[in-house]
């Protein structure tokens, strides 16, 4: 048989490494390409043409859906110390602590000791904790699905956890074995996956700022309200960092979609229907149109039971939670992400064009921080025309 040259083209792939695992020759590798992002790179001299890549691909071959209408909750955990620790509402560990009271293993997303983000397994509640607050880069997946089926032969309960596409990847890997009564699979409303490479240059940008090492983060602190986007930067010999989004580089870049894939912008998994047990994310906007009662500023869950198996689960864990009922037309009204895939930035070429050819301090400072209007327009927001007009004439 004839070797290949890809899986499917650059625009559409999501980097889920579905190939990569699922190639019984191995000759699949992830690697780098010149934006920072992983994907696959195929050693024709060792490839069969079996074509297990490309059947086997989520976006060439999307799997069926069987999921219902979603039932649609707001809900956070009634563990204080959960819910503070969390970037939304604690919902993943009230789930993920179900699956460990049953043995069982969770898969979730992580800073490793060099900063990069990746998926690991936890068994232990004291693991689990590093899979808490949300990580913005592309989580590298490794041999994560092999491990879910490896636990899955052993009849281990296991959930995953991760974006839609991985969420997807990880059943296209399985096959049949996705059915397995053990399995539950959380997905999150994504925003887009931004480049792991950017990541690493805006830590090595940190360090260098500041002259002193950054060994964790908290992308998604609230010790200033669940509202505020605030990232904690930790370093051994210094005091926590709380910066703004807007004053980081890689946030800022993130949030204006200069930095996410570019096969974001084609996303087949954004979408109502949703292939995960649960699907996660911040229940933006709760409140603006109808009424909740209720005090926001910890921190509230989206969350959608999308499945049977998920409504069942749902019945395992409800005491351990505060939820109410909403609807979707609410839950979609401030997280355009949850049906609408997030279009590119005019300017997201041209930035990784000169990412490739200047020091990063440069391009930073040239694409990834606001502008005048920007500025204006926060302040704006904040103090309100008004006092902007006084500010104005005494800078006059």
């Amino acid at each position: 048989m004839k070797s290949i040259d890809m899986v499917c083209t650059p625009d559409l792939c999501t980097g889920c490494e579905t190939c990569a695992n699922v190639c019984p020759s191995r000759c699949i590798s992830m690697n780098y390409n010149s934006e920072g992002f992983l994907e696959p790179v195929i050693d024709k001299s060792q490839c069969t043409g079996c074509l297990q890549c490309q059947k086997k691909c989520p976006v060439l071959h999307p799997l069926p859906l069987q999921n219902a209408s979603p039932d649609v909750y707001a809900c956070w955990s009634l563990n204080d110390e959960i819910r503070m620790r969390s970037s939304s509402g604690g919902l993943f560990s009230v789930i993920a602590n179900e699956i460990l009271a049953k043995g069982g293993v969770v898969f979730g997303v992580l800073f490793d000791e060099e900063l990069k983000i990746r998926h690991d397994f936890a068994e232990t509640e004291e693991k689990l904790s590093r899979f808490r607050t949300s990580k913005y880069a592309q989580s590298i997946i490794g041999d994560s699905y092999r491990n879910v089926k490896s636990f899955l032969q052993q009849d281990r309960a296991v959930l995953f956890s991760g974006t839609p596409c991985q969420v997807a990847g990880l059943y296209a890997y399985l096959g049949d074995l996705g059915n397995h009564p053990n399995l539950t699979t959380c997905d999150l409303v994504c925003h887009g996956a931004a480049s792991p490479g950017v990541f690493e240059s805006n830590i090595q940008w940190m360090r260098n700022k500041r002259n002193t090492p950054v060994t964790d983060l908290c992308m998604r602190d609230k010790s200033r309200a669940w509202h505020n986007l605030t990232m904690r930067v930790i370093s051994p010999d210094a005091a926590d960092r709380f910066v703004p989004w807007e004053n980081d580089p890689f946030f800022f870049g993130f949030i204006f979609n200069i930095l996410i894939r570019r096969s974001c912008s084609k996303c087949c998994f954004t979408k109502e229907d949703r292939y995960g047990d649960f699907t996660l994310a911040d229940f933006w906007g709760i409140g603006k149109d109808v009424p909740f009662a209720h005090d926001t500023t910890k921190g509230v869950s989206l969350l959608l039971v999308n499945s049977g198996q998920g409504r069942v689960f749902f019945e395992s864990f409800k005491n351990q939670i505060f939820y109410e009922e909403r609807t979707m037309e609410e839950a979609k009204k401030e997280n355009m992400s949850l049906f609408c895939p997030s279009s590119l930035h005019p300017k997201r070429e041209q930035f990784f064009h000169d990412y490739r050819q200047y020091p990063f301090d440069v391009v930073a400072k040239r694409y990834l921080r606001p502008k005048y209007r920007v500025i204006k327009k926060l302040l704006k927001m904040i103090l309100g025309p008004k006092v902007i007009s006084v500010i104005r004439k005494f800078i006059k």
